[in-house]
């Protein structure tokens, strides 16, 4: 007789309950008797129900000391759950972690790593909490030892995007530069590879070191070719047609696009073609097809409504604004202005406020409307802290009130001009 089953016939007759009592509605008698013979070890999720019948705790059940066979369970739960996780299988993850935390001293430093990892991914991606899905990342990065190099790697590539997302680059590149060193030691391939390759990419881009960046993303491209793998492909082409776009290489940037909404077709990304399309509205602007891009970013818009994404609908509202603008479409501007003034009401939130303050104003002067430029501008001045916004500002009230012959007002603005 095993110590479980010695424990659960003790605390059944201490509550005076049958074998039958115990087993009614959870299994039949007989598994009951071949538990407390020893003869089967249950499982944790069968010893919960248990604990819950017998209202006592479940660590009753184990006295100080754990079978293997417990173990192994507690393990294989634990695998079990890292499966779910990965393939996006959220329904019963909170009841498989609360059965393997209470067992959470039974497992080593890379089995607890996992663990972390596990719930790093929970939190990031049920519950949206990207900040608790940092510090899970990290504490997993930490406990990884030995040769689970490609494990901590996975966590580390969590970690850094997570980091790239909130722009806190130096973190990321503190991760990663050890990350790739030890991939070239190591000799790593396969998903996590190219995962980092486009880390690293994504993170020089976001520090404006565009040709270090398409660097990284080429190697990533080139390795998901090489293995057939395509892992996270249509991410690396999207970042790589942002940095080719930077450099003013248009045509590239375009084919890198086109190729990223393959990509997030075929995975149905939805999230990520809308922001490869409102990309190709922006190229297609700045390449002065003024058709095309608003093609491409009412496709975007339409996208961010089903997705009931807030801010990529106000995004792409003034996106298509500019293009109207650039076509002297002003008409489209205004009723875009009331939509989003309208939205961002409602969602008490655009990061698009002042720049789409600033083209209504731009609208106003070319409709000969000065008046309701300046109100405009005050009351951008009012709402914006940012000081190259309020720069910006102050140089266009200059500018009006000069070309209006108020050279003392002009003059006032061009000095807060000067002193930021």
């Amino acid at each position: 007789m095993n110590s479980v089953g010695i424990m659960i016939k003790e605390i059944r007759t201490k509550k005076k309950l049958t074998q039958s009592d115990l087993a009614d509605g959870i299994v039949n008698r007989s598994y009951i008797s071949q538990i407390e013979k020893g003869q089967v070890q249950p499982s944790i999720k069968l010893l919960k129900k248990f604990s819950e019948r017998l209202k006592c705790d479940i660590n009753e059940f184990l006295e100080d000391h754990e079978t293997s066979a417990l173990v192994l369970d507690v393990k294989k739960a634990l695998f079990s759950l890292e499966y779910a996780v990965i393939n996006g299988d959220f329904s019963n993850v909170n009841e498989q972690m609360i059965e393997i935390e209470k067992f959470q001293e039974n497992l080593h430093n890379n089995e607890k790593a996992l663990f972390f990892f596990c719930k790093g991914k929970i939190q990031e991606k049920l519950y949206k909490n990207t900040k608790d899905a940092i510090l899970l990342y990290e504490k997993s990065c930490e406990l990884y030892t030995g040769p689970r190099k490609e494990e901590r790697l996975r966590s580390t590539n969590h970690l850094v995007n997570l980091y790239i997302e909130h722009n806190e680059i130096h973190k990321a590149f503190e991760y990663l530069d050890e990350s790739y060193n030890e991939s070239i030691y190591h000799k790593l391939s396969g998903t996590e590879k190219i995962a980092l390759l486009i880390n690293v990419g994504s993170a020089h881009a976001r520090l404006g070191e565009y040709y270090s960046a398409i660097r990284f993303l080429k190697q990533a491209i080139d390795s998901s070719k090489r293995t057939s793998i395509f892992y996270q492909t249509g991410r690396a082409y999207m970042v790589l047609g942002l940095c080719q776009r930077r450099i003013l290489n248009y045509e590239e940037a375009r084919k890198s696009y086109e190729h990223a909404v393959f990509f997030f077709k075929e995975s149905e990304d939805l999230l990520n073609l809308a922001g490869t399309y409102t990309n190709l509205g922006i190229l297609n602007r700045y390449d002065k097809q003024i058709e095309r891009s608003i093609e491409y970013l009412q496709k975007a818009h339409h996208l961010y409504i089903h997705l009931n994404d807030d801010i990529g609908y106000l995004n792409t509202l003034y996106e298509m604004s500019v293009s109207y603008s650039d076509n002297e479409q002003y008409v489209k501007v205004k009723e875009y202005f009331t939509l989003f003034m309208k939205k961002s009401k409602e969602c008490n939130h655009s990061p698009q406020m002042v720049k789409m303050h600033i083209l209504m104003a731009d609208v106003c002067i070319s409709d000969g409307n000065t008046e309701e430029a300046i109100n405009l501008l005050h009351h951008t001045l009012e709402i914006t802290e940012k000081v190259e916004f309020q720069k910006e500002l102050y140089e266009r009230m200059s500018k009006i009130y000069l070309h209006q012959g108020e050279k003392t007002k002009a003059l006032s603005y061009w000095e807060k001009y000067l002193s930021i």
